[in-house]
């Protein structure tokens, strides 16, 4: 039900992802990540 709220645009995700970043610097996320 909550994907269906999604798919319809009633919800918005953009807001949880604050960073966008290659695989490869995933560590430096997980970094970034632990000091939130």
């Amino acid at each position: 039900m909550l994907l269906d709220h999604i798919a319809a645009g009633r919800i918005t995700t953009n807001h949880l992802a604050t960073h966008v970043m290659p695989l490869d610097d995933a560590p430096h996320g997980y970094e970034l990540f632990k000091t939130k």
